[in-house]
């Protein structure tokens, strides 16, 4: 089957050239069905204007195709940060490459999975990450501590997070002070000291300690992570 998407030919193809008028790009998309423009939408090297074309599909999928795209112009990943279905949102929220606005609502979406996303996203700011680890769902927050950006003041208070697997996630989090982990590996619940027995950071003193937890399964992790 013929790629609709190629028109002038593959690469350097009439999707990347610059500078195009809409109507030229309207020409072109017309009678194109919703698989190729994903599949355009989807592509490296696309123009913005083309882009912001596919930001508007009525195809959801393209849409969302657009989001995740590396290449969007932020003026595009802004508008579809706003889009009415959730699943494009999510996409949004996990592009590395999104513009801080964008982010910035979404870290307010009123659905847990697309603030979740944010929480995890290696371009979220402090101030996003701050807004996000005193988020409702236990989720977010437990995001929060899995990203690899969150500094240790923020995994200092989610290791005092009222749910256990927020406090387990930061056990699990590499490179966690060891003070908090410390801390953690005496903590009420057996989820968070399971956690801390499973890092492969954990000191081989504080595995010692967990290898005489009154909970068999934390000293049988415990054991198996100091022999690893």
């Amino acid at each position: 089957m013929e790629d609709e998407t190629k028109g002038a030919g593959g690469e350097g193809g009439w999707w990347s050239r610059e500078g195009q008028e809409l109507r030229e790009v309207e020409a072109r998309l017309a009678g194109m069905r919703a698989l190729y423009r994903r599949q355009l939408a989807s592509r490296r090297g696309v123009s913005g204007v083309v882009l912001a074309r596919l930001a508007v599909d009525t195809d959801e999928g393209t849409r969302a195709q657009v989001a995740r795209n590396p290449d969007a112009p932020d003026f595009v990943l802004e508008f579809l940060a706003s889009d009415r279905r959730a699943g494009v949102r999510s996409q949004v929220a996990e592009n590395p490459g999104a513009p801080s606005r964008a982010l910035e609502r979404l870290a307010g979406d009123r659905w847990p999975a697309v603030r979740r996303l944010v929480a995890e996203n290696p371009a979220s700011t402090l101030a996003q990450l701050e807004r996000l680890a005193e988020d409702e769902s236990w989720v977010v927050r437990a995001s929060v501590a899995s990203n690899g950006l969150c500094p240790v003041a923020l995994l200092v208070q989610l290791a005092d997070d009222a749910d256990p697997s927020v406090r387990a996630a930061v056990a699990r989090r590499p490179g966690v002070p060891l003070a908090l982990l410390e801390r953690l590996a005496v903590d009420i619940s057996t989820k968070v000291r399971l956690a801390v027995a499973s890092a492969r950071g954990t000191p081989r003193e504080v595995l010692g300690l967990l290898a005489l937890d009154r909970v068999k399964a934390v000293q049988r992790r415990a054991k198996a992570t100091r022999a690893a």
